[in-house]
């Protein structure tokens, strides 16, 4: 069985290195929660209004890259520390967060590449995964 390729998005980590790419939120679900995305900006991170349409939409959007993830264990990723953050992965209309992370995984690339000739440098231990290094196809 070959591995699903993900849709492109911005690569996040809720907290406790749990990473996922996080797509923008599809017409659809734009046209069905217009209201309430239009709303949240405006709203407390605790008012109930506001948790129920992050995690709706949150589930939304990291569903057509994980479906069997559920709204349980999206509620248990966002929390009011990340909860600004993950809306504005799932309004990346732009792309400008796609675009800015896959340009500093060019830079790391290049950067290893320019210092991959120099034999009087000590070998560096490779780079660690994390926003610049995206192994998804985009």
């Amino acid at each position: 069985m070959s591995a699903r390729s993900l849709i492109p998005g911005v690569r996040f980590d809720f907290g406790g290195d749990r990473w996922y790419v996080v797509p923008p939120l599809s017409l659809g679900v734009l046209q069905v929660m217009q209201t309430q995305l239009n709303e949240l900006p405006s709203l407390s991170a605790t008012d109930p209004v506001a948790v129920s349409t992050m995690v709706e939409a949150t589930h939304a959007a990291l569903r057509r890259n994980y479906p069997a993830i559920t709204m349980e264990e999206v509620g248990d990723l966002i929390d009011v520390g990340n909860m600004a953050d993950v809306f504005q992965c799932l309004m990346d209309v732009g792309g400008i967060k796609r675009r800015a992370q896959q340009e500093a995984g060019r830079g790391n690339a290049q950067a290893e590449s320019q210092s991959a000739g120099t034999g009087s440098s000590p070998a560096s231990a490779p780079t660690p995964a994390g926003p610049g290094t995206m192994s998804e196809t985009t």
